[in-house]
């Protein structure tokens, strides 16, 4: 009987052990679950967040360079003869890209703001744009052509313990078929690393 008591009490435990290894196995499981959806919701959102500004990149280096073409081609039109007319036409189409560029605006804005109320950890610096702004609308070259505030920058997306840093260089941009380049790495963020960085 006794024997049979052993055996009765060292089952229990069997199943307990077994039992409770599963159940942190099973805990695990889940918060490697979690950090996974974590990292993600971080990448959709970083994706998304660099589509909205690639679009707004490409439409800003196009209209830059029609504007700063278009001085050119007023310049000339203003010292030869009979062309003084085109000349006036040709401010009038900078002057509508310029409206155009400023009208972009706040679509961009709008559509950031539209991520980070979804929860998107957006870099707070990804809201002034890379463009200086000035009043309703940018700072702008003795052409005409909007103002880039640097030609590199870097944003960076934050969801703990997930970092993802994304460096822009915006050297070519200003051509009918912008280029800029993009180099992104990620990093497991300690919190006091990140508040260092600002």
């Amino acid at each position: 009987m006794n024997q049979r008591g052993d055996v009765n009490l060292f089952f229990v435990l069997f199943v307990a052990g077994l039992t409770g290894t599963m159940i942190l196995c099973a805990l695990r499981l889940q918060r490697s679950f979690h950090l996974l959806e974590k990292r993600t919701e971080l990448f959709l959102c970083v994706k998304e967040t660099e589509g909205e500004l690639t679009r707004f990149m490409t439409f800003m280096g196009r209209t830059n360079w029609a504007i700063r073409n278009v001085e050119k081609a007023k310049l000339i039109m203003l010292f030869i003869p009979g062309l003084q007319g085109g000349a006036l036409e040709a401010e009038k189409a900078k002057r509508t890209l310029m409206l155009l560029q400023t009208s972009s605006l706040i679509p961009y804005l709008k559509k950031v703001a539209e991520l980070k109320s979804k929860g998107c950890p957006l870099d707070p610096r990804i809201l002034i744009t890379p463009f200086a702004l000035s009043g309703s609308g940018y700072q702008r070259e003795s052409d005409g052509a909007a103002k880039l505030r640097k030609e590199k920058w870097t944003h960076q997306y934050l969801s703990l313990p997930y970092s993802l840093s994304v460096e822009w260089d915006a050297k070519d941009l200003n051509s009918l078929r912008p280029k800029f380049h993009r180099k992104s790495w990620e990093n497991v963020a300690r919190l006091s690393s990140i508040l260092s960085s600002y």
